[in-house]
């Protein structure tokens, strides 16, 4: 009995964060359970290695939780914007990079961010599918 209230304890701490933020119409929240489950699962995994592939599932976990992660985070092409304080008015303001990408906000723009989007769907998918029933422990 002291055993499962501890572990229930310990999960509770673990997931704050995730209920605290969890709403019912929102999918980010589902998200955030499943990248707290992997990376919690990467490091039993990493530490216990109680398994032949320990470190290679470890790794697997970690990348399934940055898919997710980046995925939740619906802003996976930010960080192709250089972003720096204009004045106090304005927080901060927006420039693309030199020739790297499309102008923001045009078609093509939007055509990329949604390309790397799907890109994070499908890869989580993948590792998700082929993965999930090797980690366990």
């Amino acid at each position: 009995m002291f055993k499962e209230v501890k572990s229930f304890l310990h999960n509770l701490w673990l997931f704050r964060k995730c209920l605290w933020e969890y709403r019912a119409w929102d999918y980010t929240g589902m998200l955030s359970f499943m990248e707290t489950c992997a990376r919690d699962m990467s490091k039993f995994h990493k530490e216990s290695g109680h398994t032949a592939n320990a470190d290679k599932t470890a790794k697997e976990l970690l990348v399934f939780a940055e898919h997710l992660n980046r995925i939740a985070g619906d802003n996976v092409y930010m960080d192709s914007l250089d972003f720096h304080h204009v004045d106090d008015k304005v927080l901060f303001d927006l420039e693309n990079k030199p020739n790297t990408l499309p102008i923001y906000g045009t078609t093509e723009w939007w055509k990329l961010a949604s390309g790397v989007m799907e890109n994070h769907l499908e890869q989580a998918s993948k590792i998700f599918k082929k993965k999930v029933r090797t980690w366990w422990n």
